[in-house]
């Protein structure tokens, strides 16, 4: 059975206007938190330990010269862009 996206629209509409608020949230928040959990690989470096790992290891970048500055920007800018 094909509906239009109207229709699906409309039949969501009445399905959620029949529930508490505080259901629908819920409801909400679990598959949120399912999605990140499937998305989230075990064991994936965290931003923040990304960040500590590149601070600790800032010296590798020649940070004194405007070369190392600009690339030790750009990866720490890709990590908080992320």
């Amino acid at each position: 059975m094909q509906f239009s996206f109207d229709e699906a629209v409309e039949r969501e509409t009445q399905r959620l206007s029949q529930r508490p608020f505080a259901e629908i949230e819920r409801e909400t928040q679990a598959r949120r938190l399912a999605w990140l959990r499937r998305r989230t690989r075990p064991g994936a470096p965290s931003p923040r330990r990304a960040f500590v790992a590149l601070f600790l290891t800032r010296h590798h970048f020649d940070v004194d010269k405007l070369p190392g500055q600009i690339a030790f920007g750009l990866i720490f800018g890709g990590i908080a862009g992320n």
